[in-house]
């Protein structure tokens, strides 16, 4: 239970960290467009809202080996995540579309537009193509359109695709393979694998943001103030969740015990109402002299007789 307990709050306080990360992205961009004002920074910046809203949604999903469920409800919560993730990758997409090159002196520059039909209920299966168009687009920024400074930013995506790609393997939960369920089921070996991965996108990015954002006093006292505030809601709610949780254990255990307890009275009294009617039946003469003439009929009228007295 305890093992349990620790990973769940993992997931969730990973995915508050995903979500601040990328919100300090955003707020990045943010900046950027407070100096000049354009459709492709606000673009970019609707996209990274809708990614850290998708990563804050994902966090109150309630995972376990028997049930799953969520604050706001299962079927909403996987709703409102595929549609924000969706929408995020999308409008980045298209803010790095309609972005124009830095001009190159040898070089021109070319563009790649995604198109194509997208069902509802096959969205989550484009996340990792969709991640995978995001970081490329951001590489042929960093490579043709000469902003190295983005290289970061595209590895980010990379990895992010292969951890879309991962975590399509929840879809297989309802798989009546046993072995297969072992690998997919919550809290095993693949769902460690893409919390692993997730952390390790996470890593990249807040690495790459913490060069720009820690640059102006009012940044870095909105970022401190913020992961400060997370750190201190993190503590709070795993210390007050955990004390919960052993309370409710140390009753469960205490209820477990009585009722044992209960149990083995009731056991014990009719163990000795029945060692009481075995001596009462080996004392009394008819018996003894039915099963010297070992007649049967006798023993069957006594036992009735015996049995609807006690009634």
């Amino acid at each position: 239970m305890w093992i349990q307990f620790f990973l769940e709050n993992v997931h969730f306080a990973l995915n508050l960290f995903a979500a601040l990360v990328f919100f300090s992205t955003m707020w990045l961009y943010f900046d950027a467009w407070v100096l000049r004002k354009n459709i492709k920074e606000s673009l970019k910046i609707i996209g990274l809202l809708f990614l850290t809203l998708s990563f804050v949604i994902h966090a109150t999903f309630l995972e376990s080996t028997i049930l799953t469920g969520s604050i706001i409800g299962e079927n909403l919560n996987q709703t409102l995540v595929v549609i924000s993730r969706t929408l995020g990758y999308l409008f980045l997409i298209l803010g790095l579309v309609i972005d124009p090159l830095q001009a190159h002196p040898n070089l021109k520059g070319f563009l790649i537009i995604p198109s194509g039909v997208i069902v509802f209920q096959f969205l989550p299966l484009t996340f990792p193509i969709l991640a995978v168009i995001t970081a490329f687009l951001y590489l042929r920024r960093a490579t043709v359109g000469l902003e190295d400074h983005l290289k970061p930013v595209s590895l980010v995506f990379y990895i992010l695709a292969i951890y879309e790609l991962v975590s399509l393997s929840s879809r297989l939960q309802g798989t009546t393979n046993v072995y297969l369920f072992k690998l997919v089921a919550p809290f095993g070996p693949i769902w460690h694998l893409e919390h692993v991965i997730l952390l390790l996108a996470v890593l990249v990015l807040g690495r790459w943001l913490y060069y720009y954002l820690l640059k102006r006093l009012q940044t870095q006292l909105f970022i401190i103030l913020t992961c400060a505030i997370l750190v201190i809601f993190l503590l709070i709610t795993v210390t007050f969740t955990g004390l919960l949780l052993k309370n409710l254990q140390d009753e469960t255990l205490i209820r477990l015990e009585t009722d044992v307890k209960v149990l083995n009275y009731a056991v014990e009294s009719k163990k000795q109402e029945v060692l009481s009617d075995a001596e009462v039946f080996a004392k009394d003469p008819e018996v003894i002299s039915a099963v010297e003439e070992k007649t049967k009929g006798g023993l069957i009228i006594k036992q009735d007789h015996v049995l609807f007295g006690r009634i």
